[in-house]
């Protein structure tokens, strides 16, 4: 049984629990400033929260007041009346439109400025889950903020925020005050995300929302289907940084990364699946100990945060690889590198995990961005490590003693890049390759 969610109330918190629903979406307007002087131009912002777990299209149209105070017309004008927002699934964020106000608009308090919103569901074909209650949500831990959702957050709550609702339009009010001599300010239409569902879910309660569309995508993980486009994507991605691969060595790595998108945490997620269910238990009802276990490598977390917002992808595990997944793989495939060397290595010392993890981030972006990598790069940990895989996938006609003899090969034409700094590695190199070398018949 899913988890009833209950995410926190961002709207509430800035407006003071006020709120306007309009089908899955709750709202707030406000002014700003919400004392305009005459002749000056103000933004109108409307406070959106989705409530839902699916994307939803919102339309706003802009209305403002016909008439000032002494019945003149035309005295209030805006270049962007209507806006259009897509916002994801639990997404909060603000619409900005701007607006004007002629120097002769009479001062006054009690102008009314509002809004028709028209709110689309993107999904067709399932019942929306509301992930939020229908009085806002839940409570917020700040600590969970990150430092601009503070700052932003900070600032909105210092706006006066109202939601009267007439004529299925949420409505609100502010004051005009006398000409000024100040600076003419210009405003643009726009849309700021402040909190979104998948960026701040905890890894556990993202899987387990998202728990169907999950098996159905790892069911489609096949190492012998994924070789091909890793093999295509390392070769690309490695020799956009300068320094050729050579393709005994892409194939090592792309074996590799198959084993690590394929079996590792699929199979154990899968084992635990089958456990859970016999057990009738969930995700969020898994010990601690359990939970450690699981702990979702980085691929996983990014493919569950696309899954949620995109359910499609699921059908398309290459296109997920390619467009999505391929550097968070890159990432843990390094990690799980240097974790294979260590249980073949016992004497040697790869670094703490904090230092491992700083190398793989440093790695990832190098070929992220085309930078120049090196021997020491490309071998340490992922072709020394991909050794290890080449018995655990074979393509057809393939003969796993003549690849590793082809990366043996392509080894020794790295001998002039060899240097007593990293001489040790082509040390392991041979120890490992010899070592397996023995264990293919």
């Amino acid at each position: 049984m899913a988890k009833e969610l209950n995410y926190p109330d961002i709207l509430g918190v800035i407006t003071n629990n006020n709120r306007l629903s309009v089908d899955v979406l709750q709202c707030a307007l406000t002014t700003r400033p919400d004392k305009v002087n005459a002749g000056q131009n103000f933004e109108v912002l409307f406070l959106l929260q989705n409530a839902a777990d699916i994307d939803v299209d919102v339309t706003i149209s802009l209305k403002l007041p016909n008439r000032d105070h002494k019945g003149s017309g035309n005295m209030f004008y805006s270049k962007s009346e209507n806006l259009l927002v897509g916002l994801e699934p639990g997404e909060v964020g603000y619409v900005t439109l701007p607006a004007s106000c002629s120097p002769k608009t009479a001062p006054g308090n009690g102008y009314a400025v509002g809004a028709s919103i028209k709110v689309a569901r993107m999904a067709k074909d399932r019942k929306p889950r509301r992930i939020r209650s229908t009085e806002g949500g839940g409570a917020l831990d700040f600590q969970s903020l990150t430092e601009r959702q503070r700052r932003i957050m900070v600032q909105l709550r210092t706006l006066s925020w109202e939601t009267d609702n007439k004529r299925n339009h949420i409505e609100g009010t502010f004051e005009v005050l006398p000409p000024s001599l100040s600076t003419l300010t210009e405003f643009s239409p726009g849309w700021v995300s402040i909190w979104t569902l998948s960026e701040n879910l905890d890894d556990m309660t993202l899987i387990d929302s998202i728990q169907e569309h999950l098996t159905f995508y790892f069911a489609k993980l096949n190492k012998a289907v994924m070789f091909k486009p890793l093999l295509e994507l390392n070769l690309e991605r490695f020799n956009n940084t300068g320094y050729t691969i050579q393709t005994a060595e892409a194939i090592m790595l792309s074996k590799l990364m198959a084993i690590v998108l394929c079996d590792e945490y699929v199979e154990t997620y899968k084992r635990q699946k089958l456990q859970n269910a016999a057990q009738k238990l969930d995700f969020n009802k898994m010990t601690q100990e359990m939970q450690i276990r699981l702990t979702p490598p980085k691929w996983v977390r990014r493919s569950s945060e696309i899954l949620f917002k995109e359910p499609r992808f699921r059908d398309f595990p290459e296109v997920m690889l390619k467009e999505h997944i391929y550097y968070e793989l890159l990432n843990d495939t390094i990690i799980y590198g240097f974790q294979m060397l260590d249980s073949i290595f016992e004497d040697e010392d790869f670094g703490t995990p904090e230092e491992i993890q700083d190398y793989a981030n440093d790695l990832v972006q190098l070929i992220k961005k085309g930078e120049p990598i090196n021997y020491e790069k490309l071998y340490l940990p992922l072709v020394l490590a991909a050794v290890t895989s080449n018995n655990k996938l074979s393509g057809k006609g393939e003969n796993p003693r003549e690849t590793l003899f082809a990366l043996v090969k392509a080894h020794e034409k790295r001998a002039s890049e060899v240097t007593p700094d990293n001489q040790f590695i082509s040390t392991l190199f041979n120890e490992i390759s010899t070592r397996f070398l023995d264990m293919i018949y």
